[in-house]
């Protein structure tokens, strides 16, 4: 299956084929249908927090360094003056309808997955404000979830350290919510 990420702000588009893949595997004898698990960072932190707001299919997630709040994002990024000339045809206060459409957050009232939100307390790509926001969101939904912040780490993480870290805290995550093989 040929596959791309947009190039622009409209993420969610990848969920359709992603969900095709997924299927594919799922029909997969070595794939155990009560034990998938969804993660992604930075663009794939835009789609694993999408595909909970479309999808209970998942047993957990980790949403990793997300775009939740494109207009919040758009105003707070370095790559501000980026985003605004190429990934969308209006500002936010000329097309705020957009902006929304294509924002996670805009889902969250769907999401039952327990989810875990993972930010670098230094990233200035997709800031700890866009994590904070769905965190948040979750609790006031009173969907599991945590906040896992990394003192220190930019948008790509650069220490040894703050990846063993990460890995560590998304095993952990996952193994919380695993089902027992067999079961």
């Amino acid at each position: 299956m040929a596959f791309s990420l947009p190039a622009d702000s409209n993420w969610h588009r990848a969920f359709f084929p992603l969900s095709a893949a997924n299927f594919t595997a799922v029909g997969s004898p070595s794939t155990t249908f009560d034990n998938l698990f969804v993660t992604g960072s930075s663009g794939g932190g835009v789609l694993s927090s999408w595909t909970v707001g479309k999808t209970h299919r998942f047993k957990a997630a980790v949403v990793q360094r997300p775009v939740i709040n494109w207009t919040s994002w758009l105003l707070t990024t370095d790559m501000g003056a980026f985003g605004a000339r190429y990934w969308f045809k209006q500002l936010p206060w000329d097309d705020q309808e957009t902006y929304w459409k294509h924002s996670p957050l805009a889902l969250v009232g769907n999401v039952t997955t327990p989810t875990m939100v993972l930010v670098g307390l230094s990233d200035l790509r997709t800031t700890v404000g866009e994590a904070e926001q769905y965190y948040q969101a979750l609790q006031l939904r009173h969907i599991p979830t945590e906040l896992y912040e990394i003192p220190g780490a930019a948008h790509v993480l650069i220490r040894p350290s703050q990846l063993a870290a990460q890995s560590t805290a998304i095993v952990e995550w996952f193994d919380r919510y695993r089902s027992a093989v067999g079961h």
